[in-house]
């Protein structure tokens, strides 16, 4: 959003109302899991948002501070499996984006900061 408001001149804000309406349009993903410094992409990045780890969060109803040393338990080394082979690496596979709908909103969006401006 910051990246945004600077490139268009506005305020944050206002980039953030513009982030969370494309989001609501489906034509971008929130892909961070969270309310701020958050990271958006097109709708076409969404199996990015599964592969992202939320941010960490303390334990309710732990306190502050390094936890208390717990006693190591014996460990029973776990049983050693052959192996697996590697994946055979091949070419990528394209995907043609259909960018039709985005483009529609982009210029909706620069008419409105036309008309905003003027």
């Amino acid at each position: 959003a910051t990246t945004l408001a600077a490139a268009l001149g506005m305020s944050v804000k206002a980039a953030c109302a513009i982030l969370d309406e494309l989001v609501r349009l489906e034509v971008a993903v929130e892909v961070t899991h969270r309310h701020s410094r958050r990271l958006f992409g097109l709708a076409g990045l969404a199996p990015l948002r599964q592969a992202a780890a939320p941010p960490r969060r303390p334990l309710p109803g732990r306190g502050r501070g390094r936890p208390r040393e717990v006693p190591a338990a014996v460990e029973v080394p776990p049983e050693i499996l052959a192996p697996a082979p590697p994946p055979r690496a091949g070419p990528l596979e394209r995907r043609a984006f259909d960018y039709g709908d985005l483009e529609a909103a982009m210029q909706a969006v620069d008419a409105a900061i036309r008309k905003t401006r003027a």
